[in-house]
């Protein structure tokens, strides 16, 4: 084990409720790193705060919670349901259903740049960490280390590391501005793990021809479609290769 380990920043997908709803969705994940006696010291303000200096044997794991930049157009939301459902469960169902269905669409739009923001705050907060982002959070993940590629400032975001677990980089690829597409490679590792199942990374890799440098890993052919796509943050594969690139290693 390295003196001391490169901190972790996960980046979140689509869900319902705000910061405080989504907080802990990567503990699985956090856990069996421990539970491999790789101790994670979990970070951030949803987060019990860590009183005492943090071991450098530690893994520090932040969670970049971006949900909250969504929450006054699900309070538009929740008010036009309030005022045209009289049923209080239809009215609960109705908005965390629209509550998945409008993140995508709100990234994708002016409220992208907010989002990305909040995410590389996160991450400046870790110099040279180990960067993973899940569905739709890998698409913004992907975005912003895009932009520093494209203005040559990694040197103000570094990062050491990118893992991306079921992404629908291909097909949102249609959707992303120009400058997402990739000319060179980035200056560091990038593992991709998708299931095959996985309907939103849409059953197979990324492109290498089109995410240069990208490694993709295959797992379980067995995971059904339904269980596939959350399946990501327990998987041992995943756990035992953030902790190699925690460690500065492939």
């Amino acid at each position: 084990m390295p003196d001391q380990l490169l901190p972790v920043v996960v980046v979140h997908g689509v869900g319902v409720g705000d910061n405080r709803d989504r907080a802990g969705y990567s503990r699985s994940l956090s856990n069996a790193v421990t539970d491999a006696l790789r101790p994670v010291i979990r970070v951030g303000p949803k987060e019990v705060p860590v009183l005492n200096p943090v071991p450098e044997t530690s893994i520090v794991w932040e969670e970049a919670l971006w949900e909250g930049e969504n929450d006054v157009v699900d309070d538009q939301i929740a008010l036009a349901l309030k005022l045209a459902v009289r049923s209080n469960l239809t009215r609960a169902l109705a908005k965390k259903a629209l509550d998945l269905l409008i993140d995508v669409p709100l990234y994708l739009g002016p409220q992208g740049e907010y989002i990305r923001n909040v995410v590389k705050a996160v991450i400046a907060k870790h110099p040279h960490c180990v960067l993973v982002g899940h569905s739709l959070g890998s698409v913004i993940s992907y975005e912003i280390l895009r932009q520093a590629q494209e203005q040559d400032n990694f040197n103000c975001l570094p990062v050491s590391a990118f893992v991306t677990l079921g992404s629908p980089l291909s097909l949102l690829f249609s959707c992303l501005p120009p400058t997402s597409q990739m000319k060179k490679e980035f200056p560091f590792k990038w593992e991709n793990f998708y299931y095959p199942n996985d309907l939103v990374c849409a059953r197979k890799p990324l492109d290498r021809m089109r995410y240069l440098s990208v490694c993709n890993h295959s797992l379980s052919a067995e995971m059904s479609w339904g269980d596939a796509h959350t399946a990501y943050w327990s998987a041992s594969t995943i756990s035992d290769s953030i902790y190699r690139l925690t460690c500065g290693k492939g």
